[in-house]
């Protein structure tokens, strides 16, 4: 049985370890590049998604198990607008989304 503690040992088998990494990156145009890291060899966790403090987000996984959130800011919100939007219905379903979509993340391409 390798030793899980040792990475090299714990990437013996059918694929290499699977880093622990989760990056966050703030870009002019997060949907361009959540298509480009899907084109690259990624697989989408979370779709673009706008939410309610004025960014539009998205999650990918890498080849290597790195999870990237991508996020671009398309609008100010101010707190009282924040507040608001708190209590609409599509506002809180995109969050329950963006939650929700961790929950059980795609392994990684092989």
């Amino acid at each position: 049985m390798p030793d899980t503690s040792n990475p090299i040992e714990a990437g013996a088998g059918s694929r290499p370890p699977v880093p622990e990494g989760y990056h966050t990156v703030t870009l002019e145009d997060v949907d361009a590049a959540h298509r480009r890291a899907i084109e690259a060899g990624a697989t989408s966790v979370t779709e673009v998604t706008h939410l309610y403090w004025g960014d539009r987000v998205g999650r990918v996984r890498d080849p290597l198990g790195n999870f990237w959130w991508l996020q671009t800011c398309v609008e100010k919100v101010d707190d009282a607008e924040m507040e608001r939007r708190l209590g609409e219905k599509v506002w809180i379903e995109r969050m329950e989304y963006v939650q929700g979509s961790l929950a059980f993340p795609p392994e990684p391409r092989t």
